[in-house]
């Protein structure tokens, strides 16, 4: 089955936060690599104990949760794809971009049969944050790894979809306000309903499948 190990940090108002400077890294031994992240997916939360304990967003993560859905073509791909998978998820209940991915992957889960997940907190996982950084440098939430059946790490998955990433790098350099760029890029994942965040995890699935090895902000 494929587990989602998203990191969730409960009830707290930092959003997106970088993580402190951890120990890991990607060029670990692959043994001890391994071992840590099937640790931390054993201390996981499934994805329904973390929507109840969650408090910050909440409204939204509940009402994200409850019209999520999975493009039928995306679905036959998801199932289709051969083997056993777990995926390491990094998240926080009051990061915008985590409320507006993890909901939607959870749904995914649900509805394919190798799939499942768990939830740790942001301090727990700040050790792959920091490994797996986004494209300008940041350590932030989600960040997500695609794990195989001997807990070693196959792809990851950070922050948001590449299209809204770069837009909203590109606002961001233009000196567009904090306030009005969060309000657009909410807009821009409520219209696109969750598309590109599953395009980008099931490619990644595929890619695993095929021996490949895919790792970008948009999957």
């Amino acid at each position: 089955m494929i587990e989602i190990l998203a990191a969730a940090t409960f009830g707290t108002a930092v959003l997106c936060a970088p993580a402190p400077p951890a120990r890991f890294r990607n060029d670990a031994p692959a043994s001890a690599a391994g071992e840590t992240l099937r640790e931390l997916y054993e201390e996981g939360l499934p994805f329904a104990d973390f929507l109840e304990r969650a408090e910050a967003r909440k409204p939204l993560w509940h009402e994200i949760w409850a019209e999520a859905a999975v493009p039928d073509v995306l679905l036959e791909r998801a199932r289709a794809v051969a083997g056993v998978w777990r995926i390491l998820a990094v998240a926080i209940d009051a990061c915008s971009d985590s409320v507006n991915s993890i909901p939607y992957i959870a749904k995914l889960v649900d509805l394919v049969p190798s799939l499942d997940m768990r939830i740790i907190d942001s301090k727990r996982g700040r050790e792959i944050m920091e490994a797996h950084r986004t494209p300008d440098g940041r350590a932030a939430t989600p960040t997500l790894l695609l794990l195989d059946t001997e807990w070693n790490e196959t792809g990851c998955w950070i922050e948001r979809p590449l299209e809204l990433q770069t837009w909203y790098a590109e606002q961001q350099k233009a000196g567009v306000p904090v306030s009005r760029l969060t309000e657009q890029k909410m807009k821009w994942y409520k219209d696109h309903a969750g598309v590109e965040i599953l395009a980008g995890i099931v490619a990644m699935m595929e890619a695993a499948s095929r021996g490949g090895r895919m790792c970008a902000s948009d999957g």
